[in-house]
């Protein structure tokens, strides 16, 4: 299995444990949508930027 494969991975368990645990921990549905939101987009930010220095720190070993 390739490296870029298994990030993919658990970049994506990561996003899908952040969302289940804001919406465990959240209250009314209304509330519970704006914090998925926007807590999933602070995740999809810092995820690309994770990503995004890997691919960096992978390419400058090669």
């Amino acid at each position: 299995m390739s490296t870029e494969k298994v990030l993919i991975g658990v970049l994506a368990g990561v996003v899908a444990g952040t969302l289940l645990g804001v919406i465990a921990a959240s209250g009314k549905g209304s509330k519970a949508e704006k914090k998925i939101l926007r807590k999933g987009t602070e995740t999809k930010d810092e995820l690309k930027d994770r990503y995004a220095e890997l691919l960096n720190s992978l390419n400058e070993n090669n």
